[in-house]
């Protein structure tokens, strides 16, 4: 009796989520810092990564400073990693994978459960240092990204003239000034579900707002508002996107306006309010072989700024009234000698925005959400992917998740665990499905990852809900999502 009630749960189950559910049981030790060796990394029991980039020739370029200490002994450190782990690419990258990953992890003294993970573009060799057990999928995206950001800054073509010429050129004396650039988008990546997504994140907004100050991005015609060789405008505020207008047949990647965000938003001097900048940046899913234009200004509190306080420059533009407003438009052209086109665009925005109902700064009071606002008994947290407008929506880290303590960094290697399942189609019997349920359940938590072809969920509950209630919040997630749709995402952005 027992077992055929077992068989019949089972059985509503797999009819509930549409197919299998593939279920997985995980202890924390298995993954984390294993206890013995907590005290030597501070009692973390998940440490910050670690990312190096070196180039071909075994040149230093970049060593992430998330962990730094004396620059001396930095200094040191990173000439020593970097010339062993050279040596390793050298001798095992193209004949032996398995010795590659082995003998990395040996010289780099890392613990039972750490890692390293490697990507070879040429002329550059990027290394994720993981002291635990971080998906490789997830460490692999983190170096896919930091490479297209190394392009964002150099470009593709560029990058390869300088190797081709000599190919033990100092790149990192070329990059000097831009590791908080870096570093600002290493540390998102290890706080955020931004790669494991790959969509944009607009912030949640009034649907009438969003409308109104994205109708003000493309002013009519009829005023010669808009430069001819203008690709993009961007509208943003310190938490995320507002929204944003785009040139005809031009759509931004996903990869390429969260490099342009974080570059504008991890320099401070672009930041500065009464301040109109100038910044030569390569989109590499654009045009890698080449470089933008963009045109970053912050808004004051009314949107508007001093109209004379403008400066002509790059990323080190400053400015005298040291104010920081909340609201960034970037306006990005192909034109390397668009500054005033592009400035004179601008300055129509923000008189195009003063004339509408909607203060721009009305933009600023969004904030994140609670998973509770939802009302769904149980829900902790969720991430949501909408496919086809590469858009995705989540709930803000709560206690116990905090960003940046163990149980948040638990939380995103489970969901990290949970996209990889998905995307190798472990434990499904045909392998790949376009359909597919995957429960993780530590003693801490259930994650249950529900992949279709319109979207993509996560959510994070309490470990003692059965999986049939899982996937019945699941779905009370998805509608909640599809009632705030015009809210939560850009559901028609401007176009020109």
């Amino acid at each position: 009796m027992e077992q055929a009630t077992a068989a019949s749960i089972a059985e509503k189950e797999r009819k509930q989520a549409g197919g299998k559910v593939d279920e997985h049981d995980l202890r924390e030790e298995e993954f984390g810092i294993p206890d013995e060796d907590l005290e030597r990394y501070g009692g973390e029991r998940y440490p910050a990564h670690e990312y190096l980039i070196l180039s071909t020739a075994g040149k230093p370029v970049f060593w992430s400073k998330i962990k730094q200490s004396i620059q001396d002994e930095e200094d040191q450190m990173e000439a020593t990693r970097v010339g062993l782990l050279q040596a390793i690419i050298s001798n095992y990258a193209e004949n032996n994978k398995k010795k590659l990953y082995e003998t990395s992890a040996e010289v780099l003294e890392l613990p039972k459960t750490g890692k390293t993970t490697f990507l070879l573009r040429p002329p550059l060799y990027l290394v994720a240092v993981s002291y635990w057990d971080e998906p490789n999928s997830t460490l692999r995206n983190h170096l896919e990204y930091l490479h297209q950001a190394v392009i964002s800054l150099v470009s593709a073509s560029k990058l390869n003239k300088l190797f081709d010429r000599a190919a033990n050129f100092d790149l990192k004396r070329l990059l000097q000034g831009t590791d908080n650039i870096l570093d600002s988008l290493l540390t998102r990546l290890q706080l955020e579900t931004i790669a494991m997504r790959g969509a944009l994140q607009p912030l949640r907004l009034n649907a009438a707002i969003r409308h109104d100050v994205g109708a003000a991005l493309i002013p009519t015609r009829s005023k010669q508002a808009r430069p001819q060789d203008a690709l993009y405008a961007v509208l943003l505020t310190r938490n995320g996107i507002v929204t944003l207008a785009r040139r005809r047949k031009h759509s931004i990647h996903p990869v390429d306006c969260h490099l342009l965000v974080n570059t504008v938003l991890s320099t401070n001097a672009l930041k500065e309010g009464g301040t109109q900048s100038w910044v030569p940046i390569c989109l590499p899913k654009f045009a890698p072989q080449g470089f933008l234009y963009a045109h970053v200004s912050f808004l004051d509190d009314e949107g508007k700024q001093d109209k004379n306080e403008k400066v002509k420059g790059d990323t080190t533009a400053a400015s005298a009234s040291n104010r920081h407003p909340d609201l960034g438009l970037v306006l990005v052209t192909a034109n390397p000698d668009g500054f005033d086109d592009m400035s004179a665009w601008r300055d129509r925005i923000v008189d195009e925005a003063a004339t509408r109902s909607t203060s721009t700064n009305a933009t600023t009071t969004s904030i994140r959400y609670s998973a509770d606002e939802l009302g769904i008994a149980g829900l902790r947290h969720f991430c949501f992917k909408w496919r086809s407008n590469v858009q995705s929506t989540s709930s803000s880290y709560e206690d116990p998740y905090t960003p940046g303590t163990d149980d948040h960094r638990r939380l995103l290697y489970l969901y990290g665990l949970a996209y990889e399942y998905q995307s190798m189609g472990i434990g499904t019997s045909q392998g790949r499905s376009t359909t597919s349920t995957h429960v993780i359940r530590t003693q801490n938590e259930a994650i249950l990852a529900w992949s279709t072809p319109p979207f993509e969920l996560y959510i994070c509950a309490s470990p003692h809900i059965p999986n049939s209630t899982l996937i019945n919040m699941a779905k009370s997630v998805v509608k909640w999502v599809k009632q705030e749709e015009h809210q939560l995402f850009i559901v028609s952005a401007p176009i020109f």
